[in-house]
């Protein structure tokens, strides 16, 4: 069986997303970036000459914590999202769009690459659901 794997979407001019994952492994891919239900609604600042702070994109942009550098401040926002993605319930209430369990990844992405923006070599989110889409049932129920 071929593991899926993490793509990065492009802007180029030409680029088609499922020629790419198509060529690298054979499988489909679908993007789970923040236009996604999958997408990291936990995001970070990005101006060099603010300190960088994490916030919650679909929580009105509540800032959930003041981060020393860019990578720490990455590091934290992907630590939220599996936070949410592996307790889900009550406690993770959204104003906007609710936070996907286990199993409703498992069901819509087991088996697929998937695409994000982050570079390659980066900590992304799509790592996390590949993780857990691609876990064996068991665990998978057992969350």
């Amino acid at each position: 069986m071929t593991t899926p794997v993490r793509l990065q979407l492009s802007r180029r001019k030409g680029f088609n997303l499922q020629a790419v994952s198509r060529a690298t492994n054979g499988l489909e891919a679908i993007k789970v970036d923040r236009t996604s239900p999958f997408g990291n609604h936990y995001a970070f600042s990005k101006d060099p000459f603010e300190k960088p702070a994490v916030w919650d994109v679909f929580n009105r942009r509540t800032v959930v914590k003041s981060c020393a550098s860019r990578q720490e401040a990455i590091e934290y926002a992907i630590a939220c999202y599996r936070a949410d993605i592996c307790n889900p319930g009550p406690h993770n209430h959204r104003l906007i769009d609710p936070v996907p369990t286990p199993a409703d990844i498992a069901k819509a992405l087991r088996g697929f690459n998937l695409a994000c923006w982050c570079k390659q070599g980066e900590p992304c989110h799509a790592d996390i659901l590949l993780e857990v889409a691609n876990a064996p049932l068991q665990e998978i129920v057992s969350r």
